[in-house]
């Protein structure tokens, strides 16, 4: 800078402006990606609290299941299948955990008509097993001493699970 003048150059304004948009686009990347990683973060505890609330949701339900009125040897439970269990509970509410068409999970009450609990809004599964108090697979209503169980739900192209024995009580 000849004679004193104070001010920038063309050329440090150039270098100023260069320096500042690369520092912009370094923040913005980081910007962008934080945002990202929350969404993705933000999902999993969703699907995971989904899953959990189901599984406990079943299992309380399973285990209010009654035995049978007419045969004190048998538990009261009408379908026994893999991706259904229809019982009656305690109260005599008749329960149905069934998976739906478009892999929804839902539970439906007899004392509620038209009323379906969705356990699973996201797609996913269900699946049941039936075993007798050495651990095999149960037969009938009359050789069931636990339910297990396997719930699945799909979040962003993501399964996740969790599974759970339910005892059943005498």
């Amino acid at each position: 800078m000849a004679g004193g003048s104070r001010g920038f150059t063309l050329l440090e304004m150039v270098v100023s402006l260069v320096l500042l948009s690369i520092l912009l686009g370094i923040g913005t990347g980081t910007l962008v990606n934080g945002v990202k990683t929350y969404a993705l973060t933000t999902s999993i505890i969703e699907a995971n609290s989904q899953v959990g609330f189901a599984v406990e949701r079943i299992g309380r339900e399973l285990r209010e299941i009654r035995r049978n009125p007419l045969d004190q040897t048998k538990y009261d439970i009408q379908v026994m299948s893999p991706s259904q269990v229809t019982f009656t509970k305690f109260d005599g509410t008749k329960v149905t955990i069934k998976l739906k068409a478009g892999n929804e999970v839902a539970m439906t009450y007899s004392t509620i008509a038209g009323l379906e609990a969705r356990l699973s809004s996201t797609g996913g599964g269900i699946e049941f097993n039936y075993l007798t108090s050495d651990g095999a697979v149960a037969v009938g209503a009359a050789d069931v001493a636990s339910v297990e169980f396997k719930f699945s739900v799909v979040v962003n192209g993501s399964i996740y699970k969790q599974s759970a024995t339910v005892a059943l009580r005498g």
